[in-house]
């Protein structure tokens, strides 16, 4: 037996992956996943048979399944037969090492926002020139039939000792968790600034209306009096006469280390997955992390093919994680003008932000429960027409990225621009997306002579 579809997942992944397996299951596409396992079935031997039986091998990236020693195997053997499709569910992300070179389909933003199907139906495209047919979807279940009153009367006694059982069942969790956990609502914060930061669970407020504007543009403001230039370029000299007074917030040594006016080197994480010698620095990369606040150093210090040059948290502080003669793993697959694989020709720059975000009863959330407070948001309209919500950038982490990126600048002039992630990998990656300046920043980085 045989599918259209194999995918290959992380375990962990399993609910964040049922969409995808879903969707294409209603598209008319025959899916097997570990899911059809049968009880007593030898589970490697009929892993294997539908692995290889497969017309396309969908493996789902993300930061699960780049450690999984399974994921990489499945994948290896789907791309030496020329089967592999690979997405992924995690922004910022690398395939393993000798599985980046095919380009991936980026479904995290559609999974976070079902709304926006333009990612998902890419792939879909890419699906069906694969297999050589287009999709049939499945109509959708029509809602069952209510049952007749008199069922309804008869059934009311049963359905009232459950009810009864579930609720004390319920209240007795609510109990245990809530002197487990020393408190009723467990609360996330979502970011690392307090007027930023406080995001609740189940026992918060209703959130109120969404009354936010949707911008044309993003805010510049933070912007003002902010400029770059080279020695003996600006066209205004007060700011070089002005500079030799006031040195410049962020300077790079001669071993590529960035430090602070006073001399001292700015906050150093080592990240704990580094590449060889950047010889050639042309561009300067904006990304963001798509993760709380708590755990974005972790997670590039630990054991992911993920990092970055610079980390930039809300409050405008700068972590350094890679000296900038060292190529960090922070864009993928990626081209600019000639230039493929750009890990190695520019320095790339995370700022702490939760990029897109879901609206769900009047209130705008990361995933399924961190809501952000309705001032950490601005809202643009999207590709399809669709209101869209995106965290925030704080002016003390834009203010941060054009001062380092500046010192970057004049310490590497081959650097030509600085450009967004999805600029360098479009379908693939949506940041830093519209809520940050990027064509204020380059203006001011790179002004006319």
């Amino acid at each position: 037996m045989s599918s259209d579809i194999f995918i290959s997942y992380a375990r962990k992944d399993r609910e964040r992956v049922r969409p995808i397996a879903d969707e294409l299951a209603r598209l008319g596409y025959t899916i097997w996943w570990d899911t059809g396992l049968v009880t007593g079935e030898d589970f490697h031997e009929r892993i294997e048979e539908m692995l290889e039986g497969a017309r396309i091998v969908v493996v789902v990236w993300s930061r699960n399944s780049v450690d999984s020693k399974f994921v990489r195997d499945e994948a290896r053997r789907a791309e030496r037969r020329g089967a592999l499709l690979p997405v992924f569910i995690d922004p910022a992300i690398d395939p393993p090492l000798g599985l980046g070179e095919i380009q991936a389909s980026d479904l995290s933003g559609w999974l976070l926002n079902p709304a926006n199907r333009t990612p998902f139906e890419q792939f879909t495209r890419d699906v069906a020139a694969v297999l050589g047919r287009e999709p049939s979807p499945r109509p959708l279940p029509a809602p069952p039939s209510p049952p007749p009153a008199a069922v309804l009367l008869w059934r009311r006694p049963a359905f009232l000792a459950i009810a009864g059982v579930v609720v004390a069942a319920m209240l007795v969790l609510g109990f245990l968790s809530f002197n487990e956990k020393s408190g009723g609502a467990t609360e996330i914060v979502a970011d690392s600034t307090p007027a930023d930061a406080r995001v609740a669970g189940g026992g918060a407020e209703p959130a109120p209306p969404d009354t936010l504007p949707v911008q044309a543009q993003p805010r510049t403001d933070m912007l003002v009096g902010f400029q770059c230039a080279l020695p003996g370029q600006s066209r205004n000299p007060l700011g070089e006469r002005a500079e030799r007074h006031t040195p410049s917030p962020y300077r790079v040594t001669a071993d590529h280390v960035l430090v602070r006016a006073d001399g001292q080197p700015v906050r150093l994480v080592q990240a704990g997955s580094v590449g060889d010698t950047l010889r050639d620095r042309r561009l300067i990369v904006a990304n963001f992390t798509a993760m709380p606040a708590r755990g974005v150093e972790a997670y590039f210090e630990g054991d992911v093919r993920a990092s970055a040059h610079l980390l930039i948290r809300r409050d405008g502080s700068v972590t350094q994680l890679v000296p900038f003669d060292i190529v960090a793993f922070h864009a993928g697959q990626s081209r600019w003008k000639e230039l493929t694989s750009l890990n190695r020709y520019s320095i790339g720059i995370e700022m702490e932000n939760l990029g897109l975000l879901r609206q769900r009863e009047g209130a705008w959330y990361f995933q399924e429960n961190t809501r952000v407070p309705a001032d950490s948001v601005e809202r643009f309209a999207g590709a399809n027409g669709r209101v869209q919500g995106w965290h925030a950038f704080t002016d003390a982490q834009i203010q941060s990225f054009f001062q380092v990126s500046c010192a970057l600048r004049r310490a590497y002039p081959t650097i030509e621009d600085v450009v967004g992630h999805e600029d360098i990998s479009p379908g693939r990656k949506i940041d830093p997306g519209p809520a940050f300046p990027l064509a204020a920043v380059r203006a001011r980085l790179f002004p006319p002579r």
